[in-house]
């Protein structure tokens, strides 16, 4: 039994997986009157590149201006195809879907339409003298809204790869060097009549233990002809079988077709090597059966956290918050889609986190085309999440394990008192760990500032000035101490 290892997308540190897209064949003319059959591509062992874009996007005609699909093309093309070089590596097709059905072939051509309809008159050149590789005009009705539907196109431009198993991921935007990159992590076409693999895997790849860990399997059948009504699943540890899954069902799984496995959970799992073996009876190729994840342990940090947000022109999409281990999340650090209302604007945020253990960061984007900036970190410097822009990502959630707390946190809560609690907005602070402290801030529960004090003694009086009734925070701050207390107004 051959054991492989499972290829999976890291981003600065944290391990992301998803569910793999299997697509429908589809046959599209290019402009030039050639047939474009998706499936006999990968019948070939190509793997495919498709840009879907539309004529009036800006980021779309910069991204083409990069020239990365057509150098791409240039180095990787099929042989003998116009502007492919002689010594291309013939295992990359490429293509450009215009993908807005509601324009012709002028705004393909660099003319202006005068519609009316801004999306069927705009154009941002002449995309047809710009392309050396295959150009598709995305036709309306029912052919076109089938290819949009099936490869969830609701932003432009979004990237595809397919593999010759007819698997696809969206790919974030590179250049030449950096897609062809991806091409060696392809699975390979079936070529046997019963065979099922393991495609991916579900399950976290940074895990903060010890804790139950509960193992999901993305099943593929790479048979050729028969579908899969049963299976099992072996998860072992150290040699070990440590968990189990099974599919038992009078609906197959028919060829190419993948299915999520939920096995049973690892109790005080802290991360590790886990190798995961798929079984069916008259397996044909074994050398697929078995694979090697590496779960990591959760990064260990401080208390003290540190977010920075670039946001694009659409801010109110960004949403995040930090839960605990028990799913309750932390005080002040939820932000919902709709608080940031600054396009093209970063915000930093600083959390503390109330305790030593097991937290999650949990980020998205609700249209799914990404922010400028996600950084995450804590106050040491320890990366947690960074160069990551949520880009293709609806959700990503980013585990983190806190064995220290700064300073004097814990004798300063129980030192200083903060009164009264609920208030109108005024406050009084007395206790002697206040001269540990340089400073305290008033924040609100999106993280911003609203009034800052200076420490100068034991004991000192707080006006909140004009704000609204609600929750609130007052941040500690010194050279080796911090903390944060919550405080609420009510008048």
């Amino acid at each position: 039994m051959k054991k492989l290892l499972l290829s999976l997308s890291l981003v600065s540190g944290l391990m992301v997986s998803a569910q793999t897209k299997t697509v429908k064949n589809f046959t599209l003319t290019d402009i030039k009157g050639v047939e474009h059959d998706l499936y006999s591509y990968l019948d070939q062992g190509k793997t495919v590149y498709i840009d879907f874009s539309a004529a009036w996007c800006g980021p779309c005609w910069s991204f083409h201006n990069t020239h990365a699909f057509e150098n791409l093309y240039k180095e990787h093309g099929p042989a003998g195809a116009p502007g492919v070089n002689e010594n291309t590596t013939d295992d990359v097709v490429v293509l450009f879907v215009e993908s807005e059905q509601s324009n012709t072939m002028d705004q393909i051509n660099g003319q202006q339409g005068n519609t009316g309809n801004a999306y069927a008159d705009n154009t941002q050149g002449n995309w047809a003298a710009a392309t050396i590789y295959p150009l598709i005009d995305l036709p309306s009705g029912s052919a076109g809204n089938s290819v949009m539907s099936d490869f969830g196109i609701s932003a432009f431009p979004t990237i595809y790869k397919v593999c010759p198993n007819r698997s696809a991921e969206k790919v974030v935007r590179g250049d030449a060097d950096w897609f062809y990159s991806f091409v060696g992590d392809c699975p390979p076409a079936g070529t046997k009549e019963k065979d099922a693999t393991i495609l991916g895997f579900m399950g976290a790849t940074r895990f903060c233990g010890p804790a139950k860990y509960t193992p999901r399997v993305e099943i593929q059948n790479l048979g050729t002809t028969e579908g899969i009504t049963s299976l099992n699943i072996s998860v072992r540890f150290n040699g070990q079988e440590v968990s189990t899954g099974s599919y038992n069902s009078s609906v197959a799984i028919e060829p190419y077709k993948t299915k999520v496995i939920t096995c049973t959970g690892i109790d005080n799992f802290s991360g590790g090597e886990l190798e995961v073996v798929v079984m069916i009876d008259g397996d044909m190729n074994p050398d697929n059966d078995s694979k090697v994840i590496m779960v990591e342990p959760a990064k260990e940090v401080s208390n003290h956290v540190l977010l920075s947000v670039g946001t694009d022109s659409y801010p109110d999409e960004v949403s995040w918050r930090i839960k605990s281990s028990s799913n309750i999340t932390v005080p002040g650090t939820q932000v919902n889609a709709g608080d940031l209302t600054q396009g093209n604007t970063t915000y930093n945020y600083e959390y503390f986190m109330p305790e030593v253990g097991c937290y999650t960061m949990v980020a998205g984007d609700s249209y799914g085309d990404g922010t400028a900036k996600f950084d995450f970190f804590d106050v040491n410097g320890t990366v947690l999440y960074n160069d990551a822009t949520l880009e293709q990502l609806k959700t990503v959630e980013i585990p983190f394990k806190v064995v220290t707390h700064l300073g004097l946190e814990d004798e300063a809560k129980a030192n200083i008192s903060i009164y009264p609690n609920p208030s109108a907005g005024k406050v009084y602070l007395k206790g002697d760990q206040l001269t540990n402290f340089n400073t305290v801030e008033l924040r609100d529960q999106l993280g911003r500032t609203l009034v800052s004090w200076t420490i100068d003694g034991t004991q000192m009086d707080l006006d909140f000035g004009a704000v609204a009734e609600g929750n609130y925070f007052l941040v500690f701050k010194g050279d080796d101490a911090k903390f944060i207390e919550k405080v609420q107004v009510l008048k």
